[in-house]
Formats: C-alpha cells, structure tokens, sequence
C-alpha cells in the first residue's frame, strides 16, 4: 500500500521512529495496526526533524484490509491523531518503496514579514520584521539550480565528516514566490519553492536561512556561489527555524513542470 498524508510537526520529535518518543512514524504504525491487525512496519520517502511539517508525505508496506480504500483512508484517519491527516491510500506493486522509488521531493519554507507575530500562523512560518527584497531572493534561489556540493547547507559537522562526492545534490528548481499584496494585514507572505532528487540533513533549512540573509541585504548575491564553492557549513552561522519547513509532495516520475502553485 502507499500512503500519502500530511502532518502538523510540533509536537513530534520529527517523523522516524525513536524510543520513548512522540513521532509521526509510531502513531501512524500505531494507526494502521489498530485497523489492519498484527504489527505494520511503514517506510517513509523522507525523514523530517523535530518541528517540521507535511502535506505530501509518503508511507509504504503491507496492510491487511479487505474492504474498499476509501474506508481505509477513513479508519485510518479515525484513529491516528489529529496532527496527522490520511489524504490517500493506493494500491501498489510489490516492489514499489515510498524512498527508493523516489524520483524527487519538493520541499517549500514558509516566511512571513510582519510588524508582529502572526497569531493562527505562528506554529508553520519564519515571521520576520525585516524587508525581503523579491528579487535579491529569487537570483539566490536560482544560483542553488543544478548538481552542486551542498557541504556548506548541511547539518553541523557533515562538511567535515563526509567526503566531497556524498555532499552533492542536484537541484531540479528553486523558486521565490511571494504574495501580490504587500500591505496586508496579516503581513508579506512569501516562500522559498525546491525540488531536489535527494537532500543532504537540514539543507533546505540552511538553505533558506542562506536566501534571507540576502533577501535582507545581509549578505551579497554572489555569498550563494562562494557557499557552494566552499562546502564548509562554518561559513554559514544560522539556518532557518524548523517550524516554517513543510515537505511538500513527493515524485516518482520524471520531474517536468516545475514548482506548483
């Protein structure tokens, strides 16, 4: 079976399972015993870190259900909790794997710039004070398109643990986008759109601390090029929080259109 589900990641310690822990991978297995019986194992396409969220996650293994799908999808979603939310549930081959069957992932950052912090959003956005300059944002973000060393925007110490090679990622499209009224009350919206065949630990998060700090003018362009160049993760001080990462969807296709609106 193949699951596809969404997530509200704050009160998880991220999504694989781990002793004693909260996570998403224990209370959906946890969900599917309940339903099907016996004891499921679920692989997920991706691994998210404590704080971050998802609308197209994906699970696959063996359920035991002899009804239709809609009902599953339903039982599932009666039983798991509120934060995470069942959207599918496909019949599939046998050698079909939510991770190694994988083409790309799109992962999206979510930023809102507002005088103060947004009261039903807080708990999936980055609220920041400071002006974003769209297209400063958007140069940065096509600088990353390509097959590149990603030392610099991996996790703390990988840079120095991991040789060259296991460090690159190609980036299929990385785009700004950013909402048409300025003015809003609720603030300036914008998000950091990326699709990848694979990422490296908490490369988008890095990555999209990078953008800001030159959307802000902290730092210049060409700061993108010199941290790709480097492949050192000392070069770059803070990431974004995790809480604004959302895994979007997740491909097992050819990658062809782009971001999606």
């Amino acid at each position: 079976m193949k699951l596809t589900f969404g997530y509200d990641g704050t009160d998880f310690y991220g999504s694989q399972a781990q002793t004693g822990r909260r996570t998403v991978q224990s209370e959906l297995e946890a969900a599917v015993q309940e339903v099907g019986g016996g004891t499921h194992r679920l692989a997920f396409a991706g691994r998210t870190d404590r704080g971050v969220h998802a609308v197209g996650q994906v699970a696959s293994g063996e359920i035991h259900w002899n009804s239709t799908l809609v009902s599953l999808r339903a039982g599932l979603n009666a039983v798991s909790p509120k934060d995470i939310v069942v959207s599918s549930v496909e019949v599939v081959d046998s050698d079909f794997h939510a991770r190694f069957s994988a083409r790309w992932r799109e992962y999206r950052y979510r930023i809102v710039v507002t005088d103060v912090p947004p009261v039903l959003s807080q708990r999936c956005v980055w609220w920041r004070r400071d002006t974003l300059d769209d297209a400063l944002a958007q140069d940065a973000c096509q600088r990353l398109v390509g097959r590149h060393g990603f030392g610099s925007f991996a996790s703390n110490g990988l840079s120095q643990s991991w040789p060259e090679a296991k460090l690159e990622r190609t980036v299929l499209d990385c785009q700004w986008w950013h909402s048409a009224d300025a003015t809003s009350a609720s603030g300036r919206f914008s998000e950091l759109r990326i699709v990848a065949t694979g990422f490296l630990p908490q490369m988008v998060r890095n990555i999209a601390g990078a953008v800001v700090q030159v959307a802000s003018g902290a730092q210049p362009a060409g700061w993108i090029d010199e941290l790709l160049s480097a492949g050192d993760r000392r070069m770059l001080k803070e990431g974004a929080p995790p809480h604004g990462l959302i895994l979007w969807r997740v491909g097992y296709t050819e990658f062809g259109n782009g971001c999606q609106a």
